[in-house]
């Protein structure tokens, strides 16, 4: 007996991302991708010393370092220093290794491969899955277009960074939390090859009473700490730790591109700030962050949309370290809750500030420098606001509409 095919999923029409002048907009689209690769292919042909590779130097550098079995050399700066020379054809700067050795394990298959292809893969793999998981939340004909669009998208292209694989991680891992419990848990505990982008997350399994999930991300995270103590050794470890305090004070120092920066403690030490100020108030925003997650979370009223909107755009907010490409997490955040807005209106200015927080990481830099603050913390904290406020509109039964929307996407 032949299976029926499946039906196409559509958006109804007061679902649609743009009503009108579809055709218009998607052109547009079109021209500023196109205009993204032009400028790429001219800042690479620009000058002898644009690298392609731009930051991955160092992720393919650590990798080979795996390969060679010195792992622990990944943490030694002038080591990698000179891989990364070797790799770039001229020296690039450093970029020291700051990453836990779960990561290297996570990275290590990259150096089986040429730097090109390892490069290619290293970006288009991941951000072809955030881009699938992305029309999962908005299945528009638009929705492919619109995230290549994306400014950030195309900063963390030109850094060769890891802002896709983070975001694709963890969305993916909360788009598969009411499915299966087990994937889930091991894509959320992957994500902390960041640390500082997985500190919520636990607290929001453990409030919204997913404890399989939670268990699978605890299971996980033993087995990559065991394996790579298994296969790298404590050194490697014992180089994690200092290099981590190296860090911290180079950027309580004001070695660190602070500009480029979008943390609560960045922006206190650009505008004059005391490294213990910067402290106090990162520390302030993350237990702000737990509160807010675990209080949204617990209520079993909110729709996993929201949830996960509000659990993603907190941890950006209260990372201690971030950089421009991290804003990448935004794009599923502000999906769920454009997918919101769509069904149930918008919220005044809610529109502007999705927008100006897509963009921030074209222009925030030069502002920053200008003022000596950093914006994007509060931009950031905005759109936490507006889920928060959609949160608190859905638990006091105003926004009842929603759930029919969820269930016409999915």
């Amino acid at each position: 007996m032949n299976r029926a095919p499946d039906k196409k999923i559509e958006l109804p029409p007061q679902l649609n991302l743009v009503v009108k002048r579809r055709p218009q907009l998607r052109l547009i689209l079109i021209g500023v991708i196109i205009l993204y690769v032009v400028f790429y292919i001219q800042w690479i042909a620009g000058t002898e010393h644009h690298s392609p590779f731009k930051d991955f130097v160092a992720f393919y550098a650590a990798a080979e370092m795996v390969q060679q079995g010195r792992a622990e050399m990944a943490y030694d700066r002038p080591a990698i220093h000179e891989a990364e020379k070797r790799l770039a054809g001229f020296d690039c700067g450093i970029f020291p290794w700051y990453y836990p050795p779960t990561t290297l394990l996570l990275i290590a298959p990259l150096a089986w491969l040429p730097p090109l292809l390892a490069f290619a893969i290293w970006l288009l793999l991941p951000l072809s899955c955030l881009i699938i998981i992305i029309r999962r939340i908005l299945p528009d004909s638009l929705t492919v277009l619109l995230v290549l669009a994306t400014p950030v998208v195309f900063t963390n292209f030109v850094y060769g960074q890891n802002g896709y694989l983070s975001a694709a991680l963890f969305a993916g891992g909360l788009l598969m939390l009411p499915r299966n419990s087990a994937i889930a848990g091991l894509l959320l505990v992957t994500l902390a090859y960041k640390p500082q982008l997985a500190f919520l997350v636990p607290l929001a399994l453990l409030a919204g009473q997913n404890f399989k999930a939670l268990a699978w991300w605890l299971a996980g995270l033993a087995g990559w700490i065991l394996l790579s103590l298994m296969i790298l050794g404590w050194a490697s470890w014992q180089g994690f730790f200092e290099g981590i305090y190296y860090a911290t004070n180079a950027i309580e120092a004001g070695a660190a591109k602070l500009p480029q920066m979008s943390t609560v403690s960045s922006a206190v030490l650009l505008a004059g700030g005391e490294p213990w100020l910067a402290r106090v108030a990162q520390s302030v925003m993350m237990l702000l962050g737990a509160a807010v997650v675990v209080g949204v979370w617990r209520r079993r009223e909110i729709p996993d949309d929201l949830k996960n909107a509000v659990l993603m755009v907190a941890s950006i907010l209260i990372a201690p370290h971030a950089f421009r490409y991290d804003l990448v997490l935004l794009i599923p955040a502000l999906a769920w809750l454009c997918l919101a807005g769509l069904h149930t209106g918008w919220l005044p200015g809610e529109k502007i500030i999705y927008l100006i927080a897509i963009s921030l990481s074209f222009f925030t830099t030069a502002v920053n420098e200008l003022i000596h603050f950093t914006l994007d913390p509060i931009v950031i904290a905005i759109v936490l606001g507006y889920a928060l406020y959609r949160c608190r509109l859905w638990a006091g039964g105003q926004e009842a509409q929603y759930s029919s929307a969820r269930n016409i996407v999915r």
